[in-house]
C-alpha cells in the first residue's frame, strides 16, 4: 500500500493519481473492509476496536463525540477475534469500558506496530 498510495489526513489511502478529497477517502476507508483500528477519541485516551466499514465508524465516533472529530492513529487488516486478543492483552490500560485505553507505553507499542506497517512515523508515549 505504502508505494500506490499517497499521503492524506496522516496516513496512506488514496491512489497516486486520485487527489486525496475528503470524498475519496472515505471511498478508500470503505474499501479497505475489516480492520481493527486505533483511534485517538480524547487526550491521553485510545480506542480500540474492530469494523468492516472505517468510514462509518469515523462517523459514528465523531457523532458521540458531541462532533469532535477523532483521529485515525492506525489500522490493520483484522477480525472480531483480533479484536478480543487485542483487549485480553491491553486490559489493565482500560480507561473506561472494554475499548478504551490510557495511552500507555503498552499501548502505544501495539498502535506503533500498525503504524510501522504502514509506514507511519511512531507516536512517542
Amino acid at each position: 500500500m505504502r508505494n500506490s498510495t499517497r499521503q492524506h489526513h496522516s496516513f496512506a489511502l488514496c491512489p497516486k493519481d486520485v487527489e486525496p478529497t475528503p470524498i475519496n477517502r472515505r471511498q478508500a476507508m470503505r474499501e479497505l473492509g475489516s480492520v481493527v483500528y486505533a483511534y485517538r477519541v480524547e487526550l491521553g485516551v485510545i480506542k480500540i476496536g474492530w469494523t468492516s466499514d472505517l468510514s462509518q465508524r469515523e462517523r459514528s465516533l465523531k457523532s458521540a463525540n458531541e462532533g469532535i472529530a477523532p483521529t485515525l492513529l492506525a489500522f490493520r487488516p483484522g477480525t472480531r477475534a483480533d479484536e478480543a486478543a487485542i483487549h485480553a492483552t491491553l486490559i489493565e490500560h482500560r480507561a473506561r469500558d472494554h475499548e478504551f485505553y490510557h495511552a500507555t507505553a503498552d499501548v502505544l507499542a501495539v498502535v506503533n506496530q500498525w503504524r510501522e506497517q504502514l509506514g507511519m512515523p511512531e507516536l512517542a508515549a
